[in-house]
């Protein structure tokens, strides 16, 4: 899915900019799609 808006990545703390692919992670809050697989890979 793609933002819609300008926000921030609650896993990593850098910006999204509106138009970058987001996706939620394990405790549903949007973040970079790359920073969703990442935390799906932890115990």
């Amino acid at each position: 899915m793609k933002a819609k808006f300008n926000t921030s990545c609650t896993s990593c703390g850098d910006q999204i900019k509106a138009g970058k692919e987001i996706a939620k992670d394990q405790t549903g809050r949007w973040v970079h799609k790359y920073c969703a697989a990442e935390s799906t890979d932890l115990p």
